[in-house]
């Protein structure tokens, strides 16, 4: 049985430029990687584009109709720039 870190809670809203939470989403990627965590999944809701959206920029994949997975969230740190 594969455990998944959950990432949960965490409020998305288009009013971000492109780019302004490159640095939020690496710090995030950056604290699972130091506790061995690379596969990480997040709750998202089918009808929220703009959190798929987000999640999608940074390398998160659909993995069920509520969750999105990194397989490797150490993806996040070569996309946030």
């Amino acid at each position: 049985m594969q455990f998944c870190p959950t990432l949960g809670h965490v409020k998305v809203v288009p009013i971000w430029s492109a780019g302004a939470c490159s640095q939020p989403a690496a710090r995030l990627a950056k604290w699972f990687v130091k506790r061995d965590a690379l596969y990480v999944c997040v709750d998202v809701e089918l009808s929220n584009e703009v959190a798929r959206r987000f999640y999608a920029r940074y390398g998160a994949e659909d993995l069920k109709p509520h969750w999105m997975v990194w397989k490797d969230v150490r993806t996040v740190l070569g996309k946030a720039r």
